[in-house]
Parts: C-alpha cells; structure tokens; sequence
C-alpha cells in the first residue's frame, strides 16, 4: 500500500504541468505574430512572472493555432490529475485501515486461533485469500522469537507517546510499518539522526509543548546532540517518501515545516527519564 501511494504521489507530480501549458496557450494566442512562421523554437515574454519563457513549436502549423494544443495537453493532465488524487486517497484509507492489523499481526502468539483470526480480519480488509496464504507460509517461527520493537519510546508530561528509531534499518520500519499517515513525523535538518514519529489522532494537531519534546528528542538522537539550539523538520507522515534502492533511513519529503529548538537540559533529563522499556 505504500508503494503504491509512493507510486501515485510521483505520478501526480508529473501531473502538475498543466498551468504551465495553459499559460503557453494564453501567450502563444497574444504573441503569435510576433514569431515568425516555420520556427521550431519561440521565446515568449512571460508577463506574469517576468522574463523569457521558451518554447518548442511545430514548424509546419501557425504558432497561434497551436495554442490549442497546450491547452488540450493541459485538460488531460487536469483529468488525470483528479483520477489519481482519488486514487491517492483510496490507498491512504486502505492503509489506515490495514495497519492495525499489522500491528496485531506482529503481537499476535504462534496460535492458530489466533491466527486464523487474523486471516479473517485481513479478508475483511480486503487482503486477497492468495496473499493471507503466501504470508502464512514460514510466519511461526518467527513469531516465537522474542520481538524487538524498531524505535524507543517516550512519554512527555502528559503521559502522551513519542517514538524514536533506533537506527537506520529501524527508521525505516518505524516509518513504513508503524507510523500511519496523519502522524507527524520528525528529524534534525540537514542532519544524520534517528526519525521520529508523534502519533496522533486523525485531524488532530499536535499540541505545541508535545512539538517541542518531540523536536528535543529528535535534536538528541542526532549528530547535532550536545548543541545548544537545532532546527528540526517537521511533515505529517503522508508526506515522506522511501525511495526504492536508497540508503537505510534515507527519506524525502515535501510541505516541510522547521522548529528551531533550543535544548533544555531540565526538559531532555524528563524525556530521558521515561524511556519505556522494550
């Protein structure tokens, strides 16, 4: 599910082109006679950002009967764009919907009850019967060693959850196979660190003292560790992207925010202090 939103989200950006075109379009109409007839190429004036705007043309068609053209590439994009914006947020609510499922899968006991219990949940999600088999091929064993959780986690003031990756193979699980979409994710900018994830409820937003704990650890579980001050992004986890064959813990991500944080030792003494142990 998270390749596949992966995959939809770089389609759509692909699909954001079409107010340029549209805007070649308006200025192909308006400065048509200005461009001599037979160019492959024309150099528009952009009057709304300023400066040239250069363009590829057919040499055998009138440069203002072209425009049509750039408008029609405009309206495909603009249908395509819609049919993947909704298909962005199917993915997204079948996500939502299978990963408490992966969670109890991953505490479940080697107890075929159980697990048959699961098996039902997982075809009520709609996880297809060849899938449900194919996983439970080899799953026992596993399931009977002692599970190790890939982040720490962490309690602010008010008792509320603060997940910290333990290393770079465990950033990425604690990002694709723990955090849900509408969680926010942090880490120290520009900087090698452990990821960290603030649950959240969906809609909700995260509460500014919470930020700021969240922003510490991530500040502390980094190289920037012992500065007094560190800038950390901050996305809701929708946003950030594992890209195929990268680096463990390497990630992209886009609608960054920055929180500039300054280390209170009194605070980061607290936040310490409340390591839950795995």
């Amino acid at each position: 599910m998270e390749r596949r939103a992966d995959a939809v989200r770089q389609d759509l950006a692909r699909l954001q082109d079409a107010p340029r075109l549209q805007k070649i379009g308006r200025l192909l109409i308006a400065q048509a006679h200005k461009i001599p007839k037979g160019q492959t190429r024309a150099s528009l004036d952009d009057w709304e950002e300023g400066g040239p705007l250069e363009v590829t043309l057919a040499p055998d068609k009138p440069p203002k009967s072209q425009a049509e053209t750039f408008f029609q590439k405009a309206r495909r994009l603009q249908r395509g764009a819609a049919v993947m914006e909704k298909r962005l947020a199917d993915t997204e609510h079948a996500w939502e919907t299978l990963l408490p499922l992966v969670d109890a899968i991953t505490a479940a006991p080697a107890d075929p009850a159980a697990l048959d219990a699961l098996a039902e949940r997982a075809r009520q999600a709609g996880v297809s019967p060849a899938e449900i088999d194919a996983a439970s091929h080899g799953k026992t064993s596993r399931q009977q060693e002692k599970l190790r959780r890939p982040y720490h986690a962490f309690r602010d003031a008010l008792g509320r959850t603060i997940l910290v990756g333990r290393g770079g193979k465990d950033n990425d699980e604690l990002i694709t196979r723990h955090a849900r979409p509408h969680d926010l994710w942090l880490h120290a900018k520009n900087i090698h660190g452990a990821h960290v994830i603030v649950p959240l409820d969906k809609g909700q937003n995260c509460p500014a003292e919470l930020l700021v704990d969240a922003a510490t650890l991530a500040a502390h579980f980094s190289d920037a560790r012992g500065e007094n001050a560190c800038e950390v992004s901050y996305v809701e986890r929708r946003h950030v992207r594992k890209p195929r064959k990268s680096a463990p813990g390497a990630v992209t991500f886009d609608r960054e925010k920055i929180l500039t944080v300054r280390v209170e030792p009194e605070r980061l003494a607290r936040l310490l202090a409340s390591k839950q142990e795995a």
